[in-house]
C-alpha cells in the first residue's frame, strides 16, 4: 500500500500535523495504515503537549469506536 501526503494547498492542517507525523512515515508503519493512524494521533497530541510549556497537560486519547479515553503517561515516548 502506498500512503500519499495531502497536497498542502488542498489541506493546510497538515502543516500542523505534519512534524509529528512525517518521521513515521519513512519506517514501516507505512505499510501498515491502521498502525500508522494509531503513532500519528499519539504522535501529535504529544507533540501539542511538548509545546505548551510552564503547564500541567495532560494527553488523552479518546476512542470514537469504544467511547474509551487513554490519558497518557507523562511524556510519553509516541
Amino acid at each position: 500500500m502506498v500512503i500519499t501526503v495531502p497536497d498542502r494547498t488542498e489541506f493546510a492542517e497538515y502543516d500542523r500535523v505534519r512534524p509529528s507525523v512525517e518521521g513515521l512515515l519513512a519506517t514501516d508503519l507505512a505499510l501498515d495504515p491502521d498502525e500508522l493512524v494509531e503513532k500519528a494521533v499519539r504522535a501529535n497530541i504529544q507533540t501539542s503537549i511538548d509545546h505548551l510549556h510552564g503547564l500541567l497537560v495532560v494527553g488523552a486519547e479518546y476512542s470514537l469506536d469504544t467511547g474509551v479515553v487513554d490519558f497518557f503517561a507523562e511524556h510519553e515516548g509516541a
